[in-house]
């Protein structure tokens, strides 16, 4: 399995190799400015490497100045760090709430292995008790009564 910088560079190159193709970089219909996500549809790159990998957010960025095309608003520019953080963030809380289900999930298991293993205690001590008055029986060849019953 590749690594990440190994990864990060073979994007690089798959984004040189399309701008060298001469292929026009796909605008938004609205406001004419860079369409990332189609961008990386197209590409195959992931649309987060566009933010966090260097070397492709740099030629990305002389990409565009070179084509004149003009970026979205500072609020929802790439060369923004927050985006990323966002990203982040939002994968951080989807690994949050995962680890949090299957927790739930264990401590349901741990709740029904809680509840056999009584029962089973349960049992055994009684089947005990049952065998020990067999064995007293056979010793003595007299019923043995437990309980009320003497």
């Amino acid at each position: 399995m590749p690594s990440g910088q190994m990864l990060g560079q073979e994007y690089v190159k798959k984004f040189d190799s399309y701008l060298q193709e001469g292929r026009d970089l796909p605008l938004s219909g609205q406001d004419g400015t860079l369409n990332l996500a189609e961008l990386s549809r197209i590409t195959g790159i992931p649309k987060n490497s566009f933010y966090q990998n260097l070397p492709l957010k740099e030629r990305l960025t002389a990409a565009l100045e070179q084509r004149g095309v003009a970026r979205r608003s500072e609020t929802t520019s790439i060369s923004e760090e927050p985006k990323s953080d966002d990203a982040e963030e939002s994968a951080f809380q989807r690994g949050r709430r995962s680890f949090e289900r299957r927790i739930h999930i264990l401590e349901q298991q741990l709740a029904v292995v809680i509840g056999e293993n009584t029962s089973l205690r349960s049992e055994n001590k009684m089947l005990r008790l049952q065998l020990g008055r067999e064995d007293m029986m056979i010793e003595t060849g007299r019923r043995v009564l437990w309980g009320d019953s003497l």
